[in-house]
């Protein structure tokens, strides 16, 4: 993960397209876009994760559940009570163990599945066009190494209904990604701390030495409008940026670095760089670049004048 924009002979800042940490969330991100228009029934790409793990793993348990969709625990207590509020899922106490509830698909959410799945392939093929069949292949296998690197067996599939009609999560690449990023904010917090969170650190590396409006910033950083905005108010607040209007566009609002984010930026840039390292270590440095490669085409696919950093 390259850097420029040196100070004092230290690298300050890093390229974010040679980050497999940034281009993986570039391309959720990218996910979620082609899947608001791919998929109609309002369910998102991590709710269908949800009820692809119930489907396949019926009267399975709220926590056995958030680790086989490769979500935080309060992230799938959200989700679940998001479904059952929309009649997707039912809870229920487990026959066998009252203390234990379990979770099971409704009949509208069993008949609504198959379309669903197809739906959801749809989005993942659109996603991914960009590759040929092998490239595709390549990049699922690359992504699942990285995305089980801890050594977790990646699903107990003996144990799975086979009817199921639903995709793998196991060998999905819109699946493994939300695993990748799932890893990657552990070996952030280990390695970094509350020095910064992923997404603050791509708006220093969005803006480097440049003063830019805020649209850009988030599109650089790869985040959407609202929270590019969340992001920036909350580092303004931190006296890490400075924001002012465009004199020539007075509803523009330009964003810069203050000094003590350039003196933050000489720790917390080597400590990313060894946040990258620890995520990519299941490949090797020929196999870490193939994967950005494969990345970066699918993730800018729609934006390529985004691509420079």
């Amino acid at each position: 993960m390259a850097g420029s924009a040196t100070r004092d002979g230290s690298e300050l800042f890093s390229r974010l397209h040679d980050s497999l940490g940034h281009l993986v969330r570039r391309t959720q991100q990218m996910l979620t876009s082609v899947w608001s228009e791919t998929v109609h029934s309002g369910v998102t790409a991590t709710q269908y994760a949800v009820l692809a793990v119930v489907s396949a793993f019926p009267g399975i348990s709220q926590q056995d559940l958030g680790e086989r969709a490769f979500l935080e625990r309060s992230a799938t207590a959200d989700v679940v009570a998001r479904l059952q509020r929309n009649c997707w899922m039912d809870r229920r106490r487990d026959p066998a163990d009252a203390r234990r509830t379990v979770l099971t698909l409704t009949p509208p959410a069993l008949v609504a599945l198959p379309t669903l799945t197809a739906q959801a392939e749809q989005a993942q093929a659109t996603l991914f066009a960009v590759l040929d069949p092998l490239e595709q292949v390549r990049l699922s296998e690359l992504l699942r190494r990285v995305a089980f690197a801890d050594g977790e067996d990646a699903a107990a599939e003996e144990m799975a209904d086979p009817a199921s009609p639903v995709l793998s999560l196991e060998g999905t690449p819109m699946h493994l990604l939300r695993r990748i990023e799932q890893r990657q904010h552990r070996i952030w917090a280990e390695i970094v701390g509350k020095l910064a969170t992923p997404t603050q650190y791509a708006v220093f590396c969005a803006l480097r030495r440049e003063t830019l409006d805020q649209k850009t910033v988030g599109m650089l950083a790869s985040l959407d409008t609202s929270n590019a905005a969340d992001v920036i108010s909350r580092l303004r607040s931190q006296s890490l940026l400075q924001v002012t209007t465009d004199e020539g566009d007075r509803r523009r609002k330009l964003v810069g670095l203050t000094p003590a984010a350039l003196d933050l930026l000489a720790d917390l840039t080597p400590r990313a760089l060894q946040v990258h390292e620890a995520l990519s270590a299941p490949l090797g440095p020929q196999e870490v670049r193939e994967v950005l490669d494969l990345l970066a085409r699918v993730s800018f696919t729609t934006a390529p004048e985004f691509s420079r950093i």
